[in-house]
């Protein structure tokens, strides 16, 4: 019984020796991916202040604009007072 559950033990470390030899190849690659992804995380949450920034104010003009616009909108309509913001922030950057 002693010598099944040895023999067992030692196909299981020869299974793990040979799954660490084929890992290794790949862990050395992994490193500089991860100093890399660092650099990227960083970069990501730079341009997601900027992202969220022109989101809220395009969400805020949606809200004046009608869901009908047409090509020529009227002059009191929301689509026309939506450009009017536009045409006015533009003016000022």
């Amino acid at each position: 019984m002693i010598s099944a559950a040895a023999e067992f033990c030692w196909f299981t470390a020869e299974a793990i020796v040979a799954v660490k030899l084929s890992i290794s190849p790949i862990t050395a690659v992994m490193a500089p991916t991860l100093s890399t992804a660092r650099l990227v995380a960083d970069c990501t949450s730079a341009i997601w202040e900027e992202i969220s920034s022109v989101a809220l104010a395009v969400w805020v003009a949606s809200d004046l604009t009608s869901e009908a616009t047409t090509a020529k909108p009227l002059p009191a309509s929301p689509a026309r007072a939506a450009s009017m913001v536009a045409f006015k922030a533009s003016r000022l950057v």
